[in-house]
């Protein structure tokens, strides 16, 4: 795997979460007010600076009303 591949993976969960989170037009802080977490776990998320697991991601996206698909 590449350097540029690696980042992709890394930033895999804000790579999802980012868009489902604009395309409902839902503010970092209204996702973390609904997932329970703080604002900033929310913007590390998104910028790749946190990972999650699978289930975490969905219990996020699921916050919003959206799948891990």
């Amino acid at each position: 795997m590449g350097p540029s591949q690696r980042g992709q993976v890394e930033r895999l969960a804000g790579n999802l979460l980012k868009p489902a989170r604009l395309e409902g037009d839902v503010s970092q802080r209204e996702l973390a007010e609904a997932a329970n977490v703080a604002e900033s776990a929310i913007a590390e998320i998104e910028s790749g600076a946190r990972q999650l697991s699978l289930p975490e991601l969905a219990h996020l996206l699921a916050s919003i009303d959206r799948e891990l698909r």
